[in-house]
């Protein structure tokens, strides 16, 4: 919403002169309250705009303003707002057509450059989130345990799964919609409102979720050494910190563990993502973590992960550290949708450069199959090392080569399965 607002500011910034001849086409900060205080028009009653008239707005703000291209296509996605306001209902259309044809005449390159840049400096390697997901808690780490999982979250939600450090993370931060199925072997947690970066009256239509890879020892998806889940003790019993009072044998840089901590230690209360220990209560208190993104950094400055040279990790690298692994991994368009859900021409050209996109995947909603979501992280988890190896000493050489290309392409499970059901 932010962003419709700067590029209503735009357009009034270059092509003002025109807009004012407009009858009905309101200047920044004249409105009464609404959605945008007034910046802009929210509701169909507070403008009128026809489609020559969009188009001339969006052609007056072109190249020889000295306008960038980022903030061309604000003004752009601002028009696709209004449209769709004008429009009552959804259209099938996204912006009004004249539009459309007027900004397919530019390129890039004929715009100005940026004169600041705000993409991410430094991101997260593959390798370093490797070292930080294999490094267990310890007592004497500096964190209580606790903190550890909520650091440890935080990075999972913002590095791996690649969520913006404001509106994902704030949509995860909310959200009490946490499922775990053990049969199955996932858990999830839903964005509060559905998808981000949707406009208009598709806000809230499309339901997504976080999926975090779970730790049932019979589909071998769990992060703990070899695959094979140590399960969290039932009433485990913890000190004012938080901290376990007894020795432990379960992994602690299991995403899916530290939820069931939570909701071990929250009993019937709900359970939200981010929340903070109270050391007065011995459980966690109502109020959760400011910014998650910063303790997600911090979290991995602990675990001997750093962006050198004194420098931090950039609180928006995010998706960037999720295109570097799934990139890394050599993992294909259709499955690392299910976690980013970005178009393939978005997607292809901003993050992950050298994806493919096999048969012209084009699905714009969710799986709703959690096998299918957690394809991508069933890669990352093998190359975390951390699955269970598959006895091939009975299988012929055909067969064991076979196992072999499936386990190098992080499809352990699927392999598993397919000799299961043929008695292997």
């Amino acid at each position: 919403m932010r962003k419709y607002r700067q590029g209503y500011r735009k357009i009034w910034l270059y092509a003002g002169d025109y807009c004012r001849k407009l009858k009905h086409f309101p200047k920044p900060g004249t409105l009464g309250p609404n959605q945008h205080a007034g910046v802009m028009p929210a509701m169909p009653g507070e403008f009128s705009l026809t489609g020559k008239q969009a188009a001339t707005i969006l052609e007056k703000c072109g190249p020889e303003t000295g306008i960038t291209y980022e903030s061309f296509k604000a003004v752009s996605g601002c028009l696709s707002y209004l449209y769709q306001i004008q429009a009552k209902g959804d259209t099938g259309i996204d912006n009004f057509p004249e539009v459309r044809r007027i900004f397919k005449d530019w390129n890039k390159a004929d715009f100005s450059a940026p004169q600041t840049s705000h993409k991410p400096d430094h991101i997260p390697s593959p390798q370093q989130l490797k070292v930080a997901f294999t490094k267990p808690w310890t007592r004497g780490c500096g964190w209580s345990l606790p903190k550890f999982f909520l650091g440890m979250l935080s990075c999972w939600a913002w590095a791996v799964l690649g969520s913006r450090p404001t509106v994902d993370m704030n949509s995860l931060k909310n959200s009490e919609a946490h499922t775990i199925d053990s049969e199955q072997g996932w858990c999830c947690t839903g964005f509060e409102n559905g998808r981000n970066k949707l406009c208009g009256n598709k806000r809230g239509s499309r339901p997504w979720n976080g999926y975090r890879v779970y730790m049932l020892t019979l589909l071998g998806i769990c992060l703990c050494p070899n695959g094979v889940h140590i399960k969290l003790p039932k009433n485990l019993t913890v000190d004012a910190l938080g901290n376990p009072k007894k020795r432990f044998k379960f992994c602690t840089t299991c995403p899916v563990l530290a939820m069931e901590y939570k909701q071990q230690k929250e009993g019937a209360k709900p359970v939200k993502l981010f929340q903070k220990w109270s050391k007065t209560e011995k459980q966690y208190g109502s109020s959760s973590v400011g910014k998650p993104v910063d303790l997600a950094i911090e979290w991995l400055e602990l675990q001997g992960v750093t962006a050198g040279d004194g420098n931090r990790f950039s609180t928006n690298g995010g998706r960037k550290a999720l295109a570097a692994w799934l990139e890394e991994l050599k993992v294909p368009y259709h499955e690392g949708f299910e976690i980013h859900g970005d178009l393939f021409d978005v997607w292809s050209e901003y993050y992950q450069l050298n994806c493919l996109n096999f048969n012209n995947f084009a699905r714009r909603t969710q799986s709703a199959d959690p096998y299918v979501c957690l394809a991508a992280l069933r890669r990352l988890k093998h190359w975390f090392g951390r699955e269970k190896k598959i006895e091939t000493q009975q299988l012929n050489v055909e067969t064991q080569m076979m196992v072999a290309f499936m386990q190098s392409q992080g499809q352990s499970e699927i392999a598993r399965t397919v000799l299961t059901r043929n008695g292997m």
